[in-house]
This record gives C-alpha cells, sequence and structure tokens, in this order.
C-alpha cells in the first residue's frame, strides 16, 4: 500500500462503491484504515533505512543494526516480508 498509496488514496469507501483490490484480496473498506497507526509512523524510517528503492539507506539511529531499537528492526522485518510477499504477487 505504502509503495503505491495513490492507489488507496482517499476516504475508506471506494468513489464508485467497488472493492478495493491489492494483490488477489479484495476489502470493502480502502485497505490503509487497516493499517495501524503505529505502523504507519515507522514506514518513512524503514524506507530511508532501504534506500527509498534506489540501493542501501540510513539506519534511524546512529550504529548498526545492533545500536537500533528491536521493536523498530521487528517492525522492519514485518515491512520487508509483506513488501516481498507485495512483489511475488505482481510477478
Amino acid at each position: 500500500m505504502h509503495l503505491h498509496g495513490a492507489a488507496c488514496a482517499g476516504g475508506p469507501e471506494s468513489p464508485d462503491g467497488s472493492p478495493w483490490i491489492v494483490g488477489d484480496e479484495r476489502f470493502a473498506t480502502n485497505p490503509r484504515y487497516e493499517v495501524p497507526d503505529a505502523l504507519w509512523a515507522v514506514f518513512p524510517f524503514w524506507r530511508a533505512a532501504r534506500g527509498g528503492g534506489f540501493g542501501a539507506g540510513n539506519l534511524p539511529e546512529p550504529g548498526g543494526t545492533f545500536d537500533q531499537a528491536a521493536a523498530m528492526m521487528d517492525a522492519f522485518d514485518v515491512l520487508d516480508a509483506a513488501h516481498e510477499e507485495f512483489r511475488e504477487r505482481r510477478g
């Protein structure tokens, strides 16, 4: 969803009343509203750490991987897995 945010822009209901489709899944309401607020807060850090799609980026805190908060690195793992699943579904 984050990578293609424009596709999920707008309010909870689709303009024409059709379901929202992400990959093979259909959602009655805009799927961006199903993402917890805490995860939305992590997206900018995850994108920056992944270089925004342009190679390696920067971690949120100074130092290496083991200097980062465990919760943040766990959240990155969740987002990495979701991103990989999304890419596999797209083919």
